[in-house]
């Protein structure tokens, strides 16, 4: 029996940007709908609270990140240093942060949707300052199709 065994060296590996952060894009797992990426993420980015269908799996390679959970309660926030991991199931409640003074990377684990959602909003460069209401507008209609809901989270 032959396996399929896909190896990736990470110089290689395509990279993109979502808005602020730096993907790079490892591959997928065939058979199963998983697809592995390292994030750069720079000092001060951070996604907003938002749920979607696909699973995530975040692993802290270096650097400091800040998770919010948003279930039912109160949020929780786990502080990832390096070695932690964080698995956020389908559709709960979260966001990330990278509120150091240093870059953070972190290896993902996410299905199909959000390999295909990264694929929609990437660019070749970084945005330079804070995003326009075009990327806004680009990055929210993508999210709309992939299925990414905001949280509206009390203050």
């Amino acid at each position: 029996m032959k396996t399929n065994i896909a190896i990736c060296d990470r110089p290689s590996a395509a990279s993109f940007w979502v808005l602020g952060d730096q993907l790079r894009y490892f591959g997928g797992i065939e058979g199963r709908g998983l697809h592995v990426f390292e994030v750069l993420i720079p000092p001060g980015s951070s996604t907003p609270p938002h749920t979607h269908e696909s699973l995530e799996i975040f692993h802290v390679i270096e650097g400091e990140v800040t998770f919010g959970i948003f279930e039912v309660g109160e949020p929780r926030f786990v502080k990832g240093l390096p070695g932690t991991v964080v698995t956020v199931p389908s559709n709960c409640g979260h966001n990330y942060v990278n509120a150091s003074q240093e870059n953070a990377r972190v290896l993902v684990i996410a299905e199909e949707q959000m390999h295909r959602f990264f694929n929609s909003v990437a660019s070749p460069d970084p945005l330079k300052g804070p995003p326009s209401p075009a990327d806004l507008e680009r990055v929210g209609a993508a999210c709309s199709r992939a299925g990414i809901h905001f949280l509206q989270l009390a203050r």
